[in-house]
């Protein structure tokens, strides 16, 4: 087990173009109702058991009134899950973004590829390297509870605003999605495709998605 010094991530504006066929997967949410102030990450459609659902952090959503999923335009979509220990949220999915498979498998040194939405409308995409792979003892989302995640490390640093980003593999499916950035060193954490697939099998929404952090 790992205790990791850790940043969550949750507000950014940046960016730099990019071209792959995990962008037709990504798309940008938005999230409105937390003191007054909007809040940005990235979310990833992908395919549910019981259709598509986008995936993104659920300390990016947590407390909303509305929440947008920008794939072109925007579309106001709803919660359809929620999990603070997991920090994962899942959102009905717009139509137009393809779906993209959740990951079976996943190893240390394995290659892949982020991809992150701007709010300017942009992708950015990062070749990357799975360092590590964690079972990770943290904070639940509202720093309450002591939980264990399913996580993975990779060499690339991100940024306030860049949550729900996903990482995927060399063949496209999702392997997970960030949710925090080292304060220490040049590394990002994901919330591995575990955690992503057994909120899909049982989608729950508790009271405390209605409050902020």
């Amino acid at each position: 087990m790992h205790r990791l010094a850790i940043a969550v991530l949750a507000v950014v504006l940046s960016g730099c173009a990019a071209t792959d066929s995990g962008i037709a997967s990504t798309v940008g949410v938005r999230a409105a109702g937390c003191e007054s102030i909007d809040r940005f990450g990235t979310g990833v459609v992908v395919s549910g058991p019981d259709g598509p659902v986008v995936v993104t952090s659920a300390h990016t959503v947590t407390g909303a009134t509305s929440i947008t999923v920008v794939a072109g335009h925007e579309h106001p979509v709803e919660l359809v899950a929620f999990d603070p220990a997991s920090d994962l949220a899942l959102l009905s999915a717009p139509e137009g973004p393809t779906p993209a498979s959740v990951a079976r498998t996943i190893d240390r040194g394995e290659p892949g590829r982020l991809i992150v939405w701007e709010p300017d409308g942009r992708f950015i995409e990062t070749e990357v390297e799975v360092r590590r792979l964690l079972r990770v003892t943290i904070e639940d989302i509202f720093v309450e509870l002591e939980v264990q995640r399913l996580a993975f490390e990779i060499n690339s640093t991100t940024t306030r605003g860049d949550s729900g980003a996903p990482v995927f593999n060399d063949k496209g499916s999702v392997l997970g999605v960030i949710y925090a950035r080292s304060r220490e060193r040049q590394a990002s954490f994901a919330v591995r495709y575990e955690e992503i697939t057994a909120l899909m099998q049982t989608p729950t929404i508790p009271p405390s998605a209605s409050r902020c952090r």
